[in-house]
Order: structure tokens, then sequence, then C-alpha cells
């Protein structure tokens, strides 16, 4: 659990960072930190991107519903001009903003304010999300949170998108996107007939395995052996098995 530093005065200012994978209480560890110094009498303001309406236009909510009331803004340097009167910033979604929100913080943080920052370090594709991994960099504090991959309950880094559409921000929840480990994330599509007919990856992933004439053999350290084999008498693969050793038989 992060505790807060014990010093004050003009050089106390700092930077925050909460980052990791949809579903993995990057919110809820925002608010329970703003939440902190408010109980402590400090002068608490948060802000979010107005482009987060999925709860609500204006507060900052979790997955669990817990609720902060925040102020929705269009750039990052909107931030400085609403935050002079308080103590504490939070600033929730970090990864929609904009490049200057790294130039934001820091200054924050020069003029001896305690900046709290959540957001999405990687997109879907696995790749460095907007803003974060900057803030990354120049942060004195950082907390990786993690999820529970859905597909097998280990912990969770990435955030799997199974909803269509290659665009980078896709807002969404649980019918858009899952929690995944870095092995069933790099599975892809592969692991989504577990959902059966109706998902939206279904008829790609077995038309792609039905096209091959070979077994695909994946040998991972931290999961059984998965093989996959076209069956051209089924018109439904439905024989995955997961075992020291798993077959499709033909």
């Amino acid at each position: 659990m992060f505790l807060e530093p014990h010093f004050r005065g003009q050089r106390s200012g700092w930077i925050e960072v909460i980052c990791g994978a949809m579903f993995s209480g990057k919110t809820e560890e925002l608010i329970r930190r703003l939440k902190r110094a408010g109980f402590a009498n400090q002068r608490v303001v948060t802000f979010k991107p107005v482009i987060d309406k999925r709860y609500d236009e204006k507060d900052v909510i979790s997955h669990d519903e817990n609720v902060m009331e925040s102020y929705p803004v269009e750039e990052s340097s909107f931030i400085l001009d609403f935050s002079a009167d308080y103590e504490v910033v939070g600033i929730d979604e970090a990864q929609f903003f904009d490049d200057g929100l790294v130039d934001v913080c820091q200054e924050l943080a020069l003029r001896g304010k305690r900046v709290v920052v959540a957001g999405l370090d990687m997109d879907y594709k696995g790749n460095p999300f907007g803003p974060v991994p900057h803030l990354l960099a120049v942060a004195e504090y950082i907390t990786k949170v993690h999820a529970i991959c859905k597909q097998c309950g280990s912990l969770a880094t990435h955030s799997y998108r199974i909803a269509s559409g290659d665009e980078q921000v896709l807002l969404g929840e649980k019918d858009s996107y899952e929690p995944r480990c870095r092995v069933c994330f790099s599975m892809g599509n592969i692991l989504d007939f577990n959902a059966g007919e109706g998902h939206p990856h279904y008829p790609d992933t077995w038309n792609h395995l039905y096209s091959s004439s070979f077994f695909l053999e994946l040998k991972l350290s931290s999961v059984p052996m998965f093989v996959f084999a076209r069956n051209s008498g089924k018109s439904i693969p439905d024989c995955l098995r997961k075992s020291d050793k798993a077959g499709i038989d033909l």
C-alpha cells in the first residue's frame, strides 16, 4: 500500500503515477489517495479528460462505482489554471490527455503540489499509451496495479480488446475489453473460441485454424502445451483440452 511521504514546505511537491491494465483498480486507488488527503483537510481537486463519459460526464467513477467529483477538461493546460488554490491535484485517465500533461504535472510539482495521476500505460496492442510512459519517467512514486487474467487467472498486465475496431481510443468496459496476462495476450484471438459462437472473434478464429493443414504447437513455460489441429469432419471445433499435452483428434 502506498504511504504518503512525511514532509511539507516549499520543496514538498511531487508526482505519483498509478498505472496498469483495465480493471486493475487504478481509479479505485486514485480515489482512495485523494479521499485520504481530504480527510486530512487538504484541499483536493480532480480532473479528467472530457472524452471520458462512460459513467458520468463530470465525476470520476470507478468500475466499482466509487465516486469523486471532478472537472472534465479538454486540454491539459487548463489544469494549471484551475488548480492554483489546491494542495493535491488528481488526474484520471491520463492516457487520453495530450502530451502537454507531462509539463503540466512537472510545473504543478514545482509549485509544491502533490500530483496523483492514474492511467493506462499500454493500449490494446500492448504499445505505450499517450503521455503515461513519459510521466513514469519523471514521477517520484510509481505504482503498477494488476488485474486478474480472465483466461488463466494469472496477474494481468494487458488490456485485450474483444470488440471490433482498430482505433487506438475506443471507450468501453467489460463488453469491449478483458484483462489478460502476457502469455494469453500474446495468443490473441486463438483463445476467443472459449466464449463460443456469438463472440466477436469467433468466426475469424476458426476460419484461421481451419485454413491450416498442420498442427500449431505452442510450448509455454507458464501454461500447459496447447495443440491446435484442423478437423475437417467437424464444423465447430470444440475439443481444445488443457493438460500436460492437449490435442484435437483428427
